[in-house]
């Protein structure tokens, strides 16, 4: 069934994306490609996961699921290589 709120809920938890840009500018400043890479394989890897075991049972909400979790999990892991520079420059 459609509901307007799931979708705007799946809509918000999708934003992590636009706040990739400047973690990802210092993890390369930081010549941290590697982690960028990483970090955006376990977002990938986490939505193919969950868009199979999702998409068959609830079909587009599961997808839009999947995908809100494959994008706070990609955040996440940005932030965690991030801090690691930043407690790295403060030693």
């Amino acid at each position: 069934t459609f509901s307007w709120n799931f979708y705007l809920i799946g809509a918000a938890f999708s934003l992590p994306v636009f706040y990739y840009s400047p973690i990802i500018y210092l993890l390369y400043k930081h010549s941290r490609q590697q982690s960028v890479l990483l970090a955006n394989v376990g977002g990938i890897l986490l939505n193919l996961g969950l868009n199979l075991l999702l998409i068959p049972r609830i079909g587009l909400q599961g997808a839009l699921l999947a995908t809100a979790a494959a994008q706070m999990l990609t955040l996440v892991l940005l932030l965690v290589h991030a801090r690691n520079i930043h407690a790295r420059q403060n030693k």
